[in-house]
């Protein structure tokens, strides 16, 4: 399995951008979790309205790893914000640095 590539920054810093740039010219896949999100769960703010910040970060962590096993046998480059990694629940966290330090990240 190649590592991926996990670019990782607040909204609207260009993570997007990057990631579809450094895919292009890698010849791989670009993924972006906050779009993914949106295109499979729904609109983020008012999922979190809706359910609760706690909740959203539980069903996006889950995504995170879906979509990481989705493309387990290609590399990607993946746009990430850091809530993933400084916020939420402690274990869940924990899980998701983890994840991330098993591939090649860019802050």
């Amino acid at each position: 399995m190649q590592k991926h590539i996990f670019l990782i920054g607040p909204g609207a810093i260009g993570k997007t951008t990057l990631a579809k740039m450094l895919a292009k010219k890698l010849d791989v896949l670009d993924v972006h979790v906050d779009e993914e999100f949106i295109k499979r769960i729904g609109h983020i703010r008012k999922y979190i309205k809706k359910y609760s910040y706690d909740e959203y970060y539980a069903s996006n962590s889950k995504l995170f790893y879906k979509l990481i096993s989705e493309n387990k046998t290609r590399r990607c480059v993946f746009a990430v914000t850091p809530g993933l990694l400084i916020r939420g629940p402690e274990k869940i966290r924990k899980k998701n640095i983890e994840q991330i330090n098993k591939g090649l990240s860019i802050l």
